[in-house]
């Protein structure tokens, strides 16, 4: 068996379509030769997923040191709920990003298909997001083979048209009050309140018809809890959705709180 990594589009044995993204398709590879950051390592049954990136298009919208930026932060990342950046490799009209596989497709998806999820699956994704980041939402993170989470959108963002990111589309229902006011960085902990909230009832807290509307609401944080949701739910949910970021839960009290504890360890009261 050939032991070296993953150096042309022509190395995958065979691929298919999975995604398309901001100037990139995305497709699922199968191949025997492990990519590890220029290491030659051979796995039996290695699962990929690439990115193709048009050069046509980085030029275009002048993101070619943006590209290399975001290149040198994804090798850098090694966290199991984060997808894995492995190699890159270019032709003439592309650049080829090789990326972990998630077998579970995107957690959107799967909040489309199940409508809600239970508090227990919830609280172990809540558990299991522990990076913030901005710009999280259903539609970019991704569920492993064992039903884990996979955040995918570390630098990315940094590739979209520059018109396209400041639009905002696709991520209103998720922008913190310090971004839509304009008024600072959101850390992601907002984010982390908005897709709990998203998972136990199956729509955003702060979802209206309009985006001058949904707007109003986050800065305002008006939302309600239907019935179902549980004492603890809403008190972790509540302590996150904080107009001011720095009264927000931290990353550590969200790990320790009880309703994330009884869900994912038997510990805690609620």
């Amino acid at each position: 068996m050939d032991k070296t990594s993953l150096t042309s589009a022509e190395d995958p044995t065979k691929t298919e379509g999975v995604g398309r993204g901001v100037g990139a398709e995305e497709r699922k590879g199968y191949s025997r030769k492990s990519p590890y950051a220029g290491r030659k390592i051979c796995l039996d049954d290695f699962e990929i997923a690439h990115s193709v990136l048009s050069k046509a298009k980085l030029i275009e919208h002048h993101k070619g040191s943006e590209l290399g930026r975001m290149i040198e932060n994804l090798s850098q990342l090694r966290h199991p709920n984060i997808l894995r950046f492995y190699n890159y490799f270019y032709d003439d009209n592309n650049i080829y990003m090789i990326m972990e596989y998630a077998a579970g497709g995107k957690l959107s998806k799967e909040l489309e298909k199940c409508g809600r999820f239970a508090e227990k699956r919830t609280a172990k994704y809540c558990r299991e997001k522990n990076v913030c980041c901005r710009d999280t939402n259903p539609k970019n993170i991704y569920l492993g083979i064992n039903d884990e989470i996979k955040i995918a959108n570390f630098g990315w963002g940094m590739l979209a048209p520059t018109n396209k990111r400041r639009s905002m589309r696709g991520t209103e229902d998720y922008l913190s009050p310090e971004i839509i006011q304009g008024i600072g960085h959101d850390n992601g902990l907002w984010a982390v309140g908005v897709i709990c909230y998203e998972l136990l009832v199956g729509k955003p807290p702060f979802k209206a018809p309009i985006c001058r509307t949904t707007h109003r609401l986050i800065v305002d944080v008006k939302y309600e809890f239907p019935d179902h949701v549980s004492a603890g739910a809403r008190d972790l949910i509540s302590k996150l959705l904080v107009k001011d970021p720095a009264g927000r839960l931290p990353l550590e009290d969200i790990m320790a709180h009880l309703w994330i504890l009884k869900h994912t360890s038997g510990s805690g009261t609620y």
